[in-house]
């Protein structure tokens, strides 16, 4: 995630990412308009977004690292989502049913 937000990651091995927007740099056109000062959670709202999804379940703990980088790196809101949340207990389901064979119909030609 946080290299995802420093733009670190090589294009070649992630090629559907898009790069990190360059912070402002004083070029461009600038409202004369004067906005009410927004609160940190409406600036990181109105700023660059990293979306995460999980395919095949999240830990908590995977949440938790989610939540810590978008407390670090304010200017960036991350999201991130899965398929379903990975206990240990469904973990340890997951892994069981790995080594159980699956049921097969047969087809037989006549």
């Amino acid at each position: 995630m946080e290299d995802a937000i420093e733009n670190k990651l090589d294009s070649k091995e992630w090629p559907y990412c898009s790069q990190y927007p360059p912070t402002w740099n004083g070029s461009g056109i600038v409202s004369a308009r004067q906005k009410p000062k927004a609160s940190s959670q409406d600036e990181r709202r109105s700023n660059a977004r990293l979306i995460i999804f999980v395919i095949g379940g999240i830990t908590y703990s995977e949440m938790r690292s989610a939540y810590e980088v978008s407390q670090t790196y304010k200017s960036c809101e991350v999201i991130i989502g899965s398929t379903h949340i990975l206990t240990p207990r469904r973990l340890l389901d997951e892994v069981k049913s790995l080594s159980k064979p699956k049921d097969t119909v047969c087809i037989k030609d006549e």
